[in-house]
């Protein structure tokens, strides 16, 4: 069966946006030949396992979003139609930040080093993520040394050595 085709049109570029601040989507889907759209359906995370957050049963699909608290959402649109087929549209990321601003910097350490004799990884890879999903990249410099800036405040980040077999050096946050 073929799926509808679904897209968001509004706020289908992302963003950054302060807290608070409601961001408005809209959806447009096409269904099959002979059928209609039933539902478009707000999700943030993947598709498989994701929350619905919002449900529209008339076109133009619209909904809006908005937190409180640092986060970064990425959603999609699925538009069911008259014979129970969905179809999903890409994904949109959706960051909400506080204006308050923190970094992040440290160093990549080999798992093998020792006191006094430590082993760190120049020009590698590290990700920095964000409510788990990946957020910002940046590569070492010449002693092992990395740095995030211009993060904002509450967000909840992880570190991700990519190479294997490195970690962190205590990491500073200002």
């Amino acid at each position: 069966a073929t799926a509808p085709e679904v897209r968001i049109t509004s706020g289908a570029g992302g963003g950054s946006y302060a807290l608070g601040t409601p961001v408005s989507l809209t959806a447009t889907a096409t269904p099959a030949a002979g059928r209609t759209i039933q539902r478009v359906e707000f999700i943030w995370g993947p598709y498989d396992h994701g929350q619905v957050f919002c449900t529209d049963f008339n076109a133009p699909y619209n909904c809006n979003l908005s937190d409180s608290q640092t986060r970064l959402y990425d959603i999609l649109a699925v538009a069911y139609d008259s014979a129970g087929v969905a179809g999903k549209s890409p994904l949109t990321r959706v960051v909400f930040e506080d204006s308050r601003k923190v970094s992040i910097s440290g160093r990549l350490r080999h798992t093998a080093s020792q006191p006094g004799n430590e082993i760190f990884l120049t020009n590698a890879l590290v990700r920095l993520d964000m409510d788990n999903r990946p957020y910002r990249e940046v590569r070492t410099d010449s002693l092992g040394g990395f740095s995030f800036a211009d993060l904002a405040w509450g967000g909840r980040y992880s570190l991700v050595p990519v190479e294997p077999g490195y970690t962190f050096a205590p990491p500073a946050v200002n």
